[in-house]
């Protein structure tokens, strides 16, 4: 399991000890002292190698996805999952999020 996969459930577990010691259900919240597991990774800028290695790699049907997020910097996990071909204005040349 990936390390960020065992910070959420970390994350989880704490939430719920925490409202099981508000309401008297345990005596102390054993998650407290666990730490992070992972590192939050750093945001960086893709060089145009990066890009190019990237776009090339895409399937057909996976580049439009890519080069959207790419070029237009919209966030892959909240942006991006919500749009769909209405929310771009070819005329305009403007993508509504």
């Amino acid at each position: 399991m990936a390390d960020s996969s065992r910070d959420f459930y970390r994350r989880y577990s704490a939430t719920i000890f925490t409202f099981a010691l508000e309401r008297g259900y345990c005596a102390s919240n054993p998650v407290s002292g666990i730490k992070r597991m992972g590192s939050r990774g750093s945001i960086g800028i893709l060089t145009p190698d990066e890009v190019e290695a990237i776009l090339y790699m895409c399937t057909p049907q996976m580049l439009p996805y890519y080069a959207v997020g790419i070029f237009a910097g919209l966030r892959p996990l909240s942006e991006m999952t919500y749009l769909n071909w209405s929310h771009f204005d070819w005329n305009d040349h403007l993508i509504e999020v």
